[in-house]
């Protein structure tokens, strides 16, 4: 009898320990938040955890593998590095210009449309084009409305 109660009592305390628990106890969502145990990332954000960005794929050093501009051959620029802004919203981008002209522009990137834009001492430059797929971008690049280049970008 005394064996039959000792077992009742563990099945009890079994029953209602597993019952009671919090489901987001351990569970770490970074930027997002919590539900049932499973994290619901804000829009920007992946993977377990949200720790991760939506456009992290296509970071990275891109080269110029075609050019064709209108008022000059060449603008001096070899390849383009993009990266997340840092402190920025997911969507936020660093876009840093390899060559002879080294310049950094912050712009957007959303839905594979990166679109960046700079006004330095007079000069105004813009770039906007679309990801073809991760690893190829097409882009228009507008050097002060007087050079415009089309270019083509491959992942080095």
């Amino acid at each position: 009898m005394n064996s039959f109660i000792s077992r009742l009592l563990f099945l009890f305390l079994l029953f209602f320990a597993g019952c009671s628990g919090d489901p987001c106890k351990n569970v770490f969502c970074g930027q997002g938040t919590c539900v049932e145990g499973t994290c619901d990332c804000p829009e920007g954000y992946v993977g377990e955890g949200c720790t991760g960005l939506v456009n992290e794929p296509y970071f990275g050093t891109f080269e110029i593998i075609q050019q064709e501009c209108v008022q000059a051959t060449s603008v001096g620029i070899d390849a383009f590095r993009i990266t997340h802004k840092t402190g920025g919203t997911p969507f936020e981008v660093s876009i840093e210009f390899i060559g002879d002209n080294s310049i950094n522009l912050d712009g957007t990137l959303q839905d594979g449309e990166i679109y960046a834009y700079l006004v330095d001492s007079g000069l105004e430059i813009y770039v906007r084009g679309d990801f073809v797929d991760v690893d190829r971008l097409e882009c228009v690049f507008d050097l002060s409305k007087f050079i415009t280049c089309d270019f083509v970008l491959l992942r080095s």
